[in-house]
């Protein structure tokens, strides 16, 4: 078992926020329709629970093997916003992580994700986690993450806005019953 707030641990991490930069520009150059897209589009919403539920701890009762920012790194005096809707939470676990019979209302709705409008919340709360983590002693984080970092400009001292890579609209829908998309909103 992986020790808890380990730079080790942070691998894995760093893995999750990793996949969900990438999806997105996987999904927004895939806009076929059908088997490949879906995958995409469910892995995307997978890694998008994985990274919520590592920041936003406070909304929902852990496990207790779960890994929590607050593991790393005391980075806030009180629990922030939530980095995404519980909305869209719900709708993650009620049509991709669980057989629900509450999937034939969402996907006969044509609901669409917001894949920019979920990652960039996220990406932009991970770089506050980093930041916080990059002054703690000792330092949590693996050197994978002195790369992230410098990527997107997070760091103690002036570094200039977040940096991120995540085009703008890119939505699309998944499953029975989910309307064609173009990939783009």
């Amino acid at each position: 078992m992986l020790a808890r707030g380990s730079p080790e641990a942070s691998e894995h991490l760093l893995y999750e926020v990793e996949r969900l930069e990438e999806l997105v520009h996987l999904i927004a150059a895939h806009t076929k329709e059908g088997a490949t897209r879906d995958a995409l589009i469910e892995s995307f919403l997978v890694h998008a629970r994985l990274i919520a539920q590592f920041l936003d701890w406070h909304r929902s009762p852990p496990w207790p093997d779960d890994m929590l920012a607050e593991h790393f790194v005391r980075w806030t005096a009180n629990p922030p916003p939530p980095t995404i809707t519980r909305a869209t939470i719900d709708g993650i676990n009620k049509r991709v992580a669980h057989l629900s019979y509450a999937r034939e209302h969402a996907s006969a709705g044509g609901d669409t994700w917001a894949f920019s409008g979920i990652a960039k919340p996220l990406l932009e709360r991970v770089g506050e986690f980093v930041c916080a983590a990059m002054s703690a002693k000792p330092y949590p984080l693996s050197a994978g993450w002195n790369d992230w970092a410098r990527r997107h400009h997070v760091g103690p001292g002036p570094r200039g806005p977040f940096k991120h890579t995540i085009p703008d609209g890119v939505a699309g829908a998944t499953g029975p019953g989910a309307p064609a998309s173009s990939g783009k909103s």
